[in-house]
């Protein structure tokens, strides 16, 4: 049988997104910021939510320093408000991408 182990600690914050490795300490200390572009794809149909491509800008200290910078087209927030995930789609292309 195999041995679940703990090598790896996340904590994401509103403000910010920790991960801690087993033997190296501190390994990401980064804004939990996602800069991304929304486009809907293809017709809004009745009754139905429109689909939509979201495309990431940038993450982490990156989009921080996009925020108030940058033009309407690019949107910036944090996948999780008041300590619960308030988007997961975002929050998974965040962790891709950090």
């Amino acid at each position: 049988m195999r041995k679940l182990t703990m090598d790896f600690a996340i904590q994401m914050g509103s403000t910010s997104t920790v991960i801690y490795k087993k033997n190296d300490g501190i390994v990401l200390n980064e804004p939990a910021k996602i800069a991304y572009t929304r486009e809907q794809v293809g017709k809004e149909k009745k009754g139905k939510k429109p689909k939509f491509l979201t495309k990431v800008v940038a993450v982490g200290a990156a989009a921080k320093r996009m925020q108030d910078r940058s033009n309407k087209s690019i949107l910036i927030e944090s996948p999780v408000l008041m300590a619960k995930i308030a988007d997961v789609e975002l929050a998974k292309k965040y962790f891709a991408e950090v």
